[in-house]
């Protein structure tokens, strides 16, 4: 047996001693504690957090909460300048492509002119199926080109991953 239980035999080792009673004890409050855990989940949208978070970043790194302001601040900047560019590029590409529309449309105009007038004179000195048929191409070629316009030139040469109504348009283009 052991020396200490012989030197003091009133001892009983069944007898709960302080420290195994605060073990017990111990061992309630954690059963306890662990009835009482909670997790919380917190979430923000948008390029700021709430001000209770923002001040506990605070408490972590002094200035944090200016810095995240001020990064805010310049994303937004930076987001705001690349709209505008885009913006720009696209109204320059509306520009472009009413331009090259209005030129198509006269250059068919006069080509359509010319045959017709070639169609006359043909008819005037004899040569009567030849003048209609090269004035019955230009007068199809006018009325194509009033009737038709850029309509048909802008369905061939849009992107078909874009819809045609969110494509730039401009005042006299038709829809």
């Amino acid at each position: 047996m052991d020396d200490r239980l012989q030197d003091n035999p009133s001892r009983d080792i069944r007898k709960p001693t302080a420290s195994s009673l605060d073990s017990k004890t111990a061992e309630e409050a954690d059963r306890t504690n662990l009835l009482h855990i909670r997790a919380t989940y917190e979430s923000f949208s948008g390029p700021l957090p709430p001000p209770d978070i923002l001040s506990r970043y605070n408490d972590v790194l002094p200035n944090a909460a200016e810095r995240i302001f001020k990064m805010t601040e310049s994303q937004a900047k930076h987001r705001q300048a690349l709209e505008h560019k885009e913006f720009e590029a696209m109204l320059e590409s509306a520009k472009a492509e009413y331009h090259q529309n209005r030129l198509g449309t006269y250059c068919g105009f006069g080509i359509a002119t010319i045959l017709a007038t070639l169609g006359v004179i043909c008819i005037l000195s004899g040569h009567d199926w030849a003048g209609v048929g090269i004035g019955t191409s230009g007068l199809c070629g006018i009325v194509a080109t009033f009737v038709l316009g850029p309509t048909s030139r802008k369905s061939e040469n849009s992107d078909p991953s874009i819809p045609t109504d969110s494509q730039p348009t401009m005042p006299g283009d038709k829809h």
